[in-house]
């Protein structure tokens, strides 16, 4: 999976996965036909990239079960308190 979809937020991973089970989104994938579920931000990236994987031989099912996949792996992981977030410098402070 690539970047552009790997970083869809968690709910709209599960609402495209739903829309392809319920074959309301089916190939060949468009923007236009993405829209109702990915919103005009992205949608032409997301359609081009979901399109490419039917086009490599991916099926609706296994793109939608790779879409829910990545939502769970987020929804089980913790979540990094700000000090803990990596690439964000802390201050220094001296030691007592």
């Amino acid at each position: 999976m690539t970047e552009t979809c790997y970083n869809l937020a968690s709910a709209i991973c599960g609402e495209i996965a739903a829309a392809l089970r319920a074959i309301a989104l089916a190939p060949p994938i468009t923007a236009i036909g993405l829209q109702r579920f990915a919103g005009k931000l992205c949608c032409g990236a997301v359609a081009g990239e979901l399109q490419q994987m039917i086009e490599q031989g991916f099926t609706p099912h296994q793109l939608a079960l790779l879409l829910e996949l990545i939502a769970k792996d987020r929804s089980q992981r913790p979540t990094l308190g700000r000090r803990d977030r990596p690439g964000i410098p802390q201050a220094r402070r001296p030691s007592v």
